[in-house]
């Protein structure tokens, strides 16, 4: 099971369409675009974020830029719009 976190502190919870992986179609859906991942813990943990995010003007998201910066990213570098959180089982 995943996790939608959006810029305005909601969270849903998200099962994949087929119960085991999330398809590429899925996340794109989720975050409004192009993808990009972002390792959390890894091969444990991830999130996907909208890879234009900056250039689409998308909302800063506090509790994904504190996950990050938590799993060591830099803190110059804020998450930006929808994200979904996976666990390493759920993408291939």
């Amino acid at each position: 099971m995943g996790q939608i976190i959006r810029p305005n502190g909601t969270r849903e919870q998200i099962t994949p369409a087929d119960g085991k992986e999330f398809s590429l179609k899925e996340i794109q859906e989720v975050v409004g675009g192009y993808i990009e991942l972002v390792t959390l813990v890894p091969g444990e943990r991830f999130m996907f974020v909208n890879e234009d995010g900056h250039r689409l003007g998308l909302a800063f998201n506090p509790i994904a830029t504190q996950l990050y910066h938590m799993a060591g990213g830099s803190t110059a570098y804020p998450v930006l719009g929808t994200v979904l959180i996976t666990s390493g089982t759920e993408v291939s």
